[in-house]
C-alpha cells in the first residue's frame, strides 16, 4: 500500500500541523518535502520519498523503517516530536493506535 502523500510548497521549518506527519528526504529538514495523514485503517505504508528527517504532528507514534513493508531497522518519532536525522533513509512508515 502506498500512503496518499501531498506535496505542499517546500519548507525547511520543522513545523507540522495537527494529524499530519511531515517528512524530508534529507537530514535537518532539507530536500524533497512530503506530508501525510496517518490512515486509521492502515498500519504500514511505503514512503513516496526516502525519508531522512521527520516531524510528527499526529497523535500516533510513527515508526520509520529502513526497508519496505516495515522491515529492517527502525526509529520512532513520538507524537509532537521531531527527528532531524533518522540515521537511515526510511522506505516505509508504520503506526499503531492500540499498541502504544
Amino acid at each position: 500500500m502506498t500512503i496518499g502523500w501531498n506535496a505542499p510548497a517546500a519548507s525547511a521549518a520543522p513545523a507540522c500541523g495537527g494529524n499530519t506527519v511531515c517528512t524530508w528526504s534529507g537530514t535537518n529538514y532539507t530536500g524533497s518535502y512530503r506530508t501525510f495523514n496517518p490512515n486509521p485503517n492502515a498500519f504500514c505504508g511505503t514512503t513516496v520519498i526516502s525519508v531522512s528527517s521527520a516531524v510528527n504532528g499526529s497523535g500516533r507514534a510513527m515508526d520509520f523503517w529502513s526497508g519496505p513493508n516495515c522491515t529492517g531497522g527502525h526509529t520512532t518519532v513520538w507524537p509532537g516530536g521531531a527527528n532531524p536525522n533518522l540515521g537511515f533513509s526510511a522506505q516505509s512508515v508504520g503506526w499503531c493506535t492500540v499498541c502504544r
